[in-house]
């Protein structure tokens, strides 16, 4: 029986071993964690957003790149697509890939965040924080997507432990220019970056209380991601001008959209504990500098950290426009920080080892490399599969209307049948019928990056009355059903897949 002395003594081994057993450990569980999101990267379909990160990566020239975002083709800064171009140019645009750049990313940020907490807390409470980080199917499943969460990650966890050291005395000057670095290439990577330099921020005046000096080089380095900051601002400045209005995911800030969003990050069955060590952390920052444990500072770091996603609600609600919550990824540094760390405390360090085997290894939907994953992905791309074979065998060589965004990507993506997909993108008709314009607005700005098969309703009402031959295939729910049946168009009902309708488009008489 595994009694609380037991395992205190099986800590107290593991401890005296640990120059052997902990970089084997630590390296065979991001190498497997490497392999495991890997093969997911490989095997999953691109989707909507992803397509925008591969066009935008096949621009060769950097000021032509600087200019599309500038007109708000996508609303990342452009480090993402520059990385996704040198991974597509060594490797091929296989999905994999194209999504590399959030593994690397993945595996920064592990890094670093596993060298903060393992400073002054040791390996278990470093490898416990670890795999609680990823623990929620919510978290991981943004590191295999071509987009920029995953590089923001990695960017938060080397300006963590870039911090940390540099405020720790000399020699500290690489770890100053590494910060200053890790700031620029977060703010380069997405703008909500900013809320992981407030953090920094917070915790930087806490150490300076602390030390009862002026300090101003770790301060100066966190800087410089505000200066990237304003040299992003042609590109930044789009969002709250163009998309706002009809942003997706609007917000407001107020107690309901900040619980709804803290909630995003927890699975259910770490939410109490998670939210319970945020309140215990302020006892630990309290006694820690006594008792030779992480500075208080350092503790505070982590709250603040755990905080961001109300400071990315604020930002989203005043400024932006929208936010949703993988804008502020690195906060699960704060949540997984805070419960290792009271995990130690509590259990007095003995339930460290069980916690790690079981999170990293069997628990709260880890990507194992288990059957349902690899189902749900092949269940994905047999439907792309699917929906072509389906429009090829009763619509042959004909152009077809796709009414949902999401299904148009794919299908336009991986298309390899005689048809033509279409897709009506008109901002102001989106806007007027729904008060969201967010997926047409972006397909109109993709067009002067490359040939997307778009059309206004007036447009396609103009090839109708030509007498071309034009399908439509969705449920019939979006906005283009209602505003062409309005234009006087009849859809004729061909066949159906699923919740899906194919119609034959043609003009009422008269």
């Amino acid at each position: 029986m595994l009694t609380l002395p037991r395992l205190q003594s099986l800590r107290s081994i593991i401890a005296s071993r640990s120059l052997t057993w902990e970089p084997l450990l630590l390296a065979a569980y991001l190498g497997w964690l490497a392999v495991v999101v890997r093969k997911f990267a490989a095997v999953r379909p691109l989707w909507y957003d992803e397509l925008f990160t591969l066009h935008l990566a096949r621009v060769a020239s950097p000021r032509e790149l600087l200019g599309h975002l500038a007109t708000g083709v996508d609303l990342n800064p452009p480090l993402l697509y520059v990385l996704t171009r040198a991974s597509v140019l060594v490797f091929g645009e296989a999905a994999w890939a194209i999504r590399l750049p959030a593994l690397l990313g993945l595996l920064l940020g592990l890094i670093g965040f596993y060298a903060f907490l393992r400073r002054h807390c040791g390996a278990m409470v470093a490898l416990t924080a670890l795999s609680v980080s990823i623990a929620p199917v919510k978290i991981w499943a943004y590191f295999l997507e071509a987009r920029p969460y995953g590089l923001v990650f990695g960017f938060a966890g080397l300006a963590l432990v870039c911090w940390q050291r540099a405020g720790e005395g000399p020699p500290r000057r690489r770890w100053l220019i590494s910060l200053a670095l890790a700031a620029v290439l977060g703010v380069s990577s997405h703008y909500y970056f900013v809320t992981v330099l407030a953090a920094l921020g917070v915790a930087e005046v806490a150490r300076l209380l602390a030390i009862r000096r002026l300090d101003y080089a770790p301060t100066l380095a966190l800087a410089c991601g505000g200066v990237a900051l304003l040299a992003w601002q042609p590109l930044w400045s789009v969002a709250p001008r163009d998309y706002a209005a009809g942003f997706w995911a609007k917000t407001t800030f107020d107690k309901s959209s900040v619980q709804e969003t803290l909630a995003l990050f927890l699975e259910p069955a770490l939410a109490v504990p998670v939210l319970l060590a945020v309140v215990a952390a302020f006892l630990l920052a309290r006694r820690a500098s006594a008792e030779g444990g992480m500075p208080r500072h350092q503790v505070i770091a982590l709250c603040a950290l755990a905080l961001t996603p109300v400071l990315g609600v604020f930002l989203g609600a005043t400024l932006t426009g929208g936010f949703y919550f993988r804008y502020v990824l690195p906060a699960v540094f704060g949540f997984a920080g805070l419960f290792a760390l009271t995990l130690d405390r509590v259990g007095r360090g003995a339930a460290l080892p069980l916690g790690f085997a079981f999170l990293a290894f069997g628990g709260f939907g880890l990507p194992v490399d288990r059957k349902p994953y690899r189902e749900f992905f092949q269940h994905e791309a047999n439907g792309i599969v699917e929906q072509t074979t389906f429009l090829e065998m009763h619509c042959p060589s004909q152009r077809v209307v796709i009414e949902t965004g999401f299904d148009f990507g794919r299908i336009w993506h991986y298309n390899t049948r005689s048809f033509q997909p279409l897709f009506l993108a008109d901002a102001d008709l989106a806007l007027l019928y729904t008060k969201t314009d967010t997926t047409e607005r972006a397909v109109e700005k993709l067009k002067r990056v490359t040939a997307v098969p778009a059309l206004t309703p007036a447009e396609l009402m103009l090839e109708l009355k030509t007498g071309k031959a034009v399908y439509y295939y969705g449920p019939g729910t979006a906005w283009g059903y209602n505003d062409l049946t309005g234009r006087g168009v009849r859809f004729e009902k061909v066949t159906e897949q699923g919740a899906n309708k194919l119609y034959r488009l043609t003009l009422k008489p008269g």
